[in-house]
C-alpha cells in the first residue's frame, strides 16, 4: 500500500483530453493532488481562444489547490506532429513523462453502418488508435531509460454498453455507436499486445473501461478530495481517476495487461 496521499510526487503525467470536464480532467487532479507534475492537454476535439482560456484556468486552479506543477498543451493527438511537440514540451518543462493516460478520444454516434460518414470512422480511428500509437511511440524510450513507466489506456466496458444500447432498443436494434466501439476495442488491443513485452522495463501498461459514468463539474472533485470523501451514491470520474492512480503507485507495479472494469451506474439506466 501507498504511505502518503503525494506518493506521485517526482513523477509527471500527460493526461489527453483533460482540460474541460469528466474522466479526463478528474484524473489530471487526482494525479496532481498525489503529487505528480502534470501535462494538460486539449485540442483533438476543440480548440482556440475559448479552449485555451478553460485550460489556462484550470490548470492555475489545480496548481493552486495541489501544489504541483502543471503544463497546458494544446495538440490534436490525431497529428503525429502535435503529438511530437506536445511530448517535446513536456520534456522541457519537466524532464520526462513518466505517466501517460491515454483519455481523449472519438465521438460517441448511434447511426445505422451503412450511415457512417468516412469523416466520422476516421476521426474515431485516429482519435483512438492513431492518437494512442503516436503518444505511447513518444512516451515508451525515455520511460525504458528510466526503467519506470505506466500507460492507462481509457476505453469502454463493452459489457455495460452492451446492456445500455439493449436497454434502449431491445430486438429492434437498428443504431449502434460502431465506430465508436470498434476504435475503443482497436486501442484495447493495443495494450494487450505490448504489455508484456514493456514488463522488463518496470513499464505497466493496462486498459481502464468504464461503463455508466454520471459526470460532475470539477470543484465538486476538488471539493471531494479535501474531504476525502466521495461526493455521491452514484459512480463517478473520481472512482475512474483513483483506479488510474493506483494503477500508478508503486502498489500496481506487478498489475499489468488488465482490463480494469468499472461498469458503473448501469443499473441506474436500464
Amino acid at each position: 500500500m501507498t504511505t502518503s496521499s503525494r506518493f506521485l510526487e517526482g513523477r509527471t503525467a500527460l493526461v489527453t483530453g483533460s482540460t474541460r470536464r469528466g474522466i479526463g480532467a478528474t484524473t489530471a487532479i487526482v494525479l496532481a493532488h498525489h503529487g505528480a507534475n502534470v501535462v494538460l492537454n486539449f485540442g483533438t476535439g476543440m480548440g482556440g481562444a475559448e479552449a485555451s482560456a478553460r485550460a489556462a484556468t484550470l490548470g492555475a486552479e489545480i496548481e493552486a489547490r495541489t501544489g504541483s506543477r502543471i503544463l497546458v498543451v494544446e495538440a490534436s493527438i490525431r497529428e503525429e506532429t502535435d503529438v511530437q511537440r506536445m511530448f517535446a514540451e513536456a520534456r522541457a518543462h519537466f524532464g520526462a513523462v513518466d505517466i501517460l493516460v491515454n483519455s481523449a478520444g472519438g465521438l460517441w454516434l448511434e447511426q445505422d453502418f451503412a450511415s457512417i460518414t468516412t469523416e466520422h470512422w476516421e476521426q474515431a480511428f485516429r482519435s483512438e488508435v492513431d492518437g494512442t500509437f503516436y503518444c505511447i511511440r513518444e512516451a515508451l524510450p525515455e520511460m525504458r531509460s528510466r526503467h519506470w513507466g505506466r500507460i492507462i489506456n481509457v476505453g469502454i466496458d463493452p459489457d455495460a454498453l452492451e446492456l445500455l444500447i439493449n436497454a434502449h432498443y431491445g430486438h429492434v436494434l437498428e443504431r449502434y455507436p460502431f465506430d465508436f466501439h470498434l476504435a475503443k476495442t482497436a486501442k484495447s488491443e493495443i495494450t494487450h499486445k505490448i504489455s508484456m513485452m514493456e514488463l522488463k522495463h518496470n513499464i505497466t501498461v493496462n486498459n481502464l473501461l468504464p461503463g455508466i459514468i454520471e459526470n460532475m463539474d470539477n470543484d465538486e472533485v476538488f471539493a471531494a478530495l479535501a474531504d476525502e470523501a466521495q461526493p455521491a451514491a452514484w459512480f463517478g470520474p473520481l472512482d475512474v481517476a483513483n483506479s488510474i492512480s493506483f494503477l500508478c503507485s508503486e502498489a500496481a507495479r506487478g498489475i499489468t495487461r488488465s482490463d480494469i472494469r468499472l461498469p458503473g451506474n448501469i443499473y441506474k439506466r436500464l
